[in-house]
This record gives C-alpha cells, structure tokens and sequence, in this order.
C-alpha cells in the first residue's frame, strides 16, 4: 500500500476500509479511493492544511465553514472573540456573536432536501463484532420529530 503521508514506516500496519478487516494489530484504517473522493476532507493532507489554517485564522477558517449552513441571522462582525486572561476581566470565549439558526434544520432538513436522505446520519459500531446500528438522515429526522411531538404533550 502506498503509504499517504510522512511520519509512516514499514513497521505501521494499515489497511484499506472495504479491502481488508481491522482488528487491534491495525494502526490505521484508510478510506477507499472511491470514498475519499465524496468526502469533505478528502486526505490526510487535507486535513491537515484545514487544520493548521483552523489554528493560525480561527475566525477566518470557521467563518467558511459556517457560510455554508442556514443562518436565519447572520453573527456580527466579529465570528470569534475571547479573553483568556483573568487580569482582562471576566474569562469568555464567544462564536458567531448575534448569530442565529437552526442546527437540527442544517443538520437533517438540508442534508434531506439535498437527496441524501437515504444515507447514513448515524453509524454506531459497538465493542463486540456484528454490534453496530445505522439511522439515515430520513429515519433520524423522523425520530427528532416524534421527540419534538412528546416534548409539546408534556
């Protein structure tokens, strides 16, 4: 397997998501080629060029990230503040300041407007082989409005 990025040896034993099964020899477990095309965060040098910008622009990196969810209205002007020194005043870190929307919307109502209803929202896998459970983006939505119908009766 190529190896997809620096800080490997021939010593670290990886496989493919799909090719192979992991087990606890595993140190690493890779999506498919064809997975990480679909994928936001499509490789590890991806993640990790979002990374540092998410380290070095905190504002600026969420900033991109938030414009593309439903805001019903938008935060202002500033997208992150803090004060991490007491000497300053009372310590506090504020996001998207004024900001207002609608997680459960951006999380289930657009992902199923976009078609993807059918797909996977949850995947549980549990300690033990063969205990897993999956809800797609239809069936969890369908749960959060049951939820929200016996949260209105009391």
């Amino acid at each position: 397997m190529k190896i997809p990025f620096e800080g490997f040896n021939t010593s670290t034993k990886s496989v493919v998501l799909g090719e192979a099964r992991a087990s606890e020899e595993v140190d690493f477990v890779f999506p498919s080629e064809e997975f990480s095309r679909q994928a936001h965060v499509s490789s590890i040098h991806k993640y990790v060029e979002m990374y540092g910008r998410s380290v070095e622009d905190p504002a600026g990196f969420w900033s991109d990230i938030a414009s593309d969810f439903y805001w019903k209205e938008k935060w202002g002007q500033s997208v992150y503040t803090d004060n991490l020194d007491i000497r300053k005043g009372k310590v506090n870190i504020e996001w998207f300041k004024g900001g207002k929307t609608n997680i459960c919307y951006n999380c289930l109502d657009r992902n199923i407007d976009a078609g993807n209803g059918d797909k996977f929202a949850i995947f549980w896998e549990g300690n033990e082989f063969g205990r897993d459970a999956t809800l797609t983006y239809t069936q969890l939505f369908t749960r959060v409005c049951q939820l929200s119908r016996l949260k209105m009766i009391g």
